[in-house]
């Protein structure tokens, strides 16, 4: 069996262009998600403006004028929050399943058309836990840590534009640490990733003891051709559940 070389290789625009084609057909769970994540976080923002009118206007004059109304606007502002963070979780949810379905589905179809002596020359088991591991790290990059990354975005836009409004002094106080910040998160970020790539190989070779063929084989066919997407639920969560896959 050939000895296979830890190579990370670098693809143009951070390999973008090549997962579109996978992303095109939910495109709509994908705006859906985004603009909910967004609203979410725009409501995060306001939740501190509002309790900072209420010490300002009820708890230090001690006045209850207007309370009732200020009841009713926060009330409705936290149920925004809370219906638009549902409906963003839940398409992100199904832009993870999906892409990774179909990711699946795309390999498995690939790998039953490569010949025997490919199989002779690489492990099976090693092949089958690289496909599983690397479409769900896919699926769940371009659903959760998409959206983490707009909602964060948002409300860091957000925050400082209601800090320099409130005080301006004091915002840039706090905006100047936001460079160390940076650095500090790109310096550990490149370290975890890499640890992270170095667990993966290693959990997939340990996985490739599962050399199989005929159950590669019968897998693609299971995915492929599923009689519904409940038996395909059925088989990637029980079937798949007892393979330990990153």
């Amino acid at each position: 069996m050939k000895e296979r070389k830890n190579e990370v290789r670098h693809l143009k625009w951070f390999g973008i262009p090549e997962l579109v084609p996978y992303l095109r057909p939910y495109g709509k769970n994908i705006l859906l998600m985004v603009t909910l994540g967004i609203v979410g976080s725009v409501m995060d923002i306001f939740l501190p403006l509002f309790q900072r009118y209420a010490l300002d206007h009820f708890i230090v004059p001690k006045k209850l004028d207007s309370l009732f109304w200020f009841i009713w606007v926060y009330v409705l502002m936290i149920l925004v929050q809370v219906i638009a963070n549902y409906f963003s979780f839940q398409h992100a949810c199904r832009v993870e399943m999906y892409v990774g379905r179909d990711m699946k589905r795309i390999s498995f179809n690939h790998l039953q058309t490569l010949s025997f002596s490919y199989f002779n020359q690489n492990s099976v088991g090693y092949i089958h836990a690289r496909v599983m591991s690397d479409t769900n790290r896919i699926g769940s990059l371009v659903s959760w840590s998409f959206m983490d990354g707009i909602w964060n975005l948002s409300f860091i836009v957000g925050a400082t534009i209601s800090m320099l409004i409130i005080n301006a002094k004091l915002a840039l106080l706090v905006l100047a640490i936001v460079p160390v910040a940076v650095l500090l998160s790109f310096y550990f970020e490149k370290k975890l990733i890499s640890f992270d790539r170095r667990v993966r190989e290693c959990n997939s070779k340990i996985t490739g003891n599962f050399n199989n063929l005929s159950f590669m084989v019968s897998a693609g066919d299971q995915i492929n051709n599923p009689v519904s997407e409940t038996e395909y639920d059925y088989f990637i969560t029980n079937e798949f559940a007892s393979i330990p896959v990153s």
